[in-house]
């Protein structure tokens, strides 16, 4: 569901009984608890955890201020008690895991022993052939580039207005050489009509929900992938765009710096510095940064990560007194 509805709504009380029942419950039955923050149902379980002396571990995959306070009013209201109450559950966890390098551990440092371990975990690649094919897909001749971001639709935060306004500027300067495909589920009509405004509804192809294994084969034809969320943890389909050699462009929010170089990233709040990183795509600098991305999306892989976060967790949860009952 859905957590904004937790705040709205005359029923508030009544779906926090009942939601507080069912994870006080579900803590009280178990062992050993992991808890995976920015969430308010989580909160409530970390909660549970200290009153029944349960030992529990926290996975920190996004953040709750940048979350709720991208959800209109309401969110703004929420997002400062939120954030303090997470940071205070981060801050006094025993084991903390976050899927960022830097971002989440400056916001909601801890404590406790943590590590860095994204929750991104790429499949095993072979990258000297996925180079080899991005950079001849590079060389042919096309006419249009085409940029694609994969994300629900229907989400403000993801921000792909951002990016369907960059190019009613460059269709404005008589740049016409450009498409976008939004590949994602969910209503499409605000952004539809964001599209028909700037002009630009032509350029824009709503793709739809697309199964997990076909990404890879979109994102082979795709010129440019842009990342220009307002909230994110670490994304997913960044890291997915950047292991097929894709020119990738970021928003400067959460930890899609800490994937990017900086010429690559553009402020959140600024069109004028989205469209220049578009105009700044060219062959060259996109086989640059196919050579850049492919190596650091190596980090993620699935037999790295799954390791580290096995290990932390088996330690984590020894070190509580393994399955006994507390």
């Amino acid at each position: 569901m859905n957590e904004i509805d937790f705040f709205s709504g005359i029923d508030f009380f009544q779906k926090y009984s009942k939601y507080k029942k069912i994870v006080i419950d579900e803590v009280s039955a178990s062992c050993f608890v992991i808890i995976r923050l920015d969430s308010f149902l989580g909160l409530i379980a970390a909660d549970a955890c200290r009153k029944l002396n349960k030992p529990y571990l926290i996975e920190v995959a996004g953040c709750v201020w940048d979350s709720f306070w991208n959800k209109g009013i309401l969110g703004k209201l929420i997002a400062p008690w939120l954030f303090a109450k997470t940071r205070y559950v981060i801050r006094n966890a025993n084991h903390v895991i976050y899927v960022t390098d830097n971002f989440l551990q400056k916001r909601y440092p801890t404590l406790g022993k943590n590590i860095a371990c994204s929750n991104v975990m790429l499949p095993g690649i072979d990258y000297d052939m996925v180079l080899t094919k991005r950079i001849k897909h590079i060389d042919e001749s096309r006419k249009i580039i085409k940029i694609a971001t994969i994300a629900s639709i229907d989400v403000p935060y993801k921000n792909q207005e951002a990016v369907i306004r960059a190019l009613g500027v460059l269709k404005r300067r008589g740049i016409l050489n450009y498409s976008y495909e939004l590949i994602g589920g969910g209503d499409s009509k605000r952004l539809h009509k964001i599209a028909m405004l700037e002009g630009v509804l032509d350029e824009v192809v709503f793709v739809g929900s697309v199964k997990h294994q076909k990404i890879r084969s979109i994102l082979d034809d795709i010129d440019i992938y842009i990342q220009p969320s307002k909230q994110e943890g670490l994304p997913r389909s960044l890291v997915e765009a950047m292991s097929c050699g894709c020119y990738c462009i970021g928003s400067n929010v959460a930890g899609i710096p800490e994937l990017l170089d900086k010429d690559t990233i553009f402020s959140v709040h600024s069109q004028k510095q989205l469209v220049d990183k578009i105009l700044d795509f060219n062959k060259e600098s996109a086989k640059d940064k196919a050579i850049q991305n492919i190596k650091k999306s190596r980090k993620y892989m699935c037999t790295t990560l799954e390791k580290r976060r096995y290990n932390f967790i088996s330690e984590a949860i020894d070190e509580s007194g393994g399955f006994s009952e507390s």
